[in-house]
């Protein structure tokens, strides 16, 4: 899929650029215009609306079970 970056962004460790024009898999590139960061140039795929409200995280403490062992 040819896709239009909307705004930089980064996935995974790869950067993309706001305005580049690029070819991705077909999955990355709904994924990517799913979320509003590009848009299809075929126009096949829909540019979703970005969300840019703040999120709330619920961290939870863990505790490791496993324990060191001399050897």
């Amino acid at each position: 899929m040819k896709i239009k970056i909307l705004e930089d962004f980064k996935d995974g460790r790869k950067d993309y650029i706001k305005d580049d024009e690029l070819t991705v898999s077909d999955e990355d590139g709904a994924y990517f215009c799913g979320n509003g960061w590009a848009k299809d140039a075929a126009g096949q795929v829909e540019t979703g609306e970005r969300n840019v409200h703040a999120k709330r995280l619920d961290v939870r403490n863990a505790q490791h079970d496993n324990s060191a062992s001399e050897v």
